[in-house]
This record gives structure tokens, C-alpha cells and sequence, in this order.
């Protein structure tokens, strides 16, 4: 019975362990995504602030 509990709480340890990675692998998921919005939404800005200050002659 002994072995049995101790076998049972070591799963029970595995599965949280699982948890806690899965849910940090979640958080950079998260994060990677945002930053790569941020870093798009920034080339965007720069492109269209050189498309409006560009003439429309073509001549600088």
C-alpha cells in the first residue's frame, strides 16, 4: 500500500511539473506573439511615414 501512495504522488508531482512547463511555454507563446505584433506594427508606421513624405513628383 506503501508503494502505491508513494507511486500515485509521484504521478500526481509529474503531472503538475507538466502543468507549470506547459503553462510557461503558454506565457512565451504570449510573449513572442505581442512583441512580433509590436515589431510589425512599427514597420508599418515607418513605411507609411516615408510614403507620405515622399513627393509626388518622385524628386527630392
Amino acid at each position: 500500500m506503501a508503494m502505491l501512495s508513494f507511486t500515485l504522488f509521484r504521478l500526481i508531482l509529474a503531472m503538475g511539473n507538466c502543468m507549470l512547463v506547459i503553462g510557461i511555454h503558454m506565457a512565451a507563446l504570449h510573449h513572442m506573439a505581442c512583441l512580433s505584433l509590436a515589431f510589425t506594427w512599427q514597420l508599418y508606421t515607418i513605411w507609411l511615414l516615408v510614403r507620405l513624405h515622399e513627393s509626388d513628383s518622385g524628386t527630392r
